[in-house]
C-alpha cells in the first residue's frame, strides 16, 4: 500500500475583528479631517509679505552686511528707498 499526499490550494478567509472595518473608517476621516484643517491653517499664515514687510526685510538685510560689505549695504538701502517712493 502506497500513501498519497494531496496539497488542496484554497483562499485563506480574511476574518477581521468585529468593528475593525467601522474603526478603520473612523481613524481615516479623522486622519483626512485633520490633514484638512492642517492645510487651512497654513494657508492663513502663508502670504505674501505686504510692501511695509518687504522694504523692513531689505533694511534688516542692509544693516547685517554693515560690517562685513559696506557698500552692498548702500545698495540694499537705495534699493529700499526707490521701493518705498515708487508708492507716493
Amino acid at each position: 500500500m502506497t500513501a498519497t499526499t494531496v496539497e488542496l490550494h484554497v483562499a485563506a478567509r480574511e476574518i477581521a475583528p468585529r468593528g475593525a472595518r467601522p474603526l478603520g473608517q473612523l481613524a481615516a476621516q479623522a486622519y483626512i479631517g485633520a490633514r484638512s484643517l492642517g492645510e487651512r491653517i497654513a494657508r492663513v499664515f502663508d502670504r505674501e509679505p505686504t510692501r511695509y514687510e518687504s522694504i523692513e526685510a531689505v533694511l534688516n538685510m542692509a544693516r547685517q552686511y554693515e560690517h562685513t560689505q559696506p557698500s552692498f549695504a548702500a545698495d540694499l538701502r537705495a534699493a529700499a528707498c526707490r521701493f518705498d517712493a515708487d508708492e507716493r
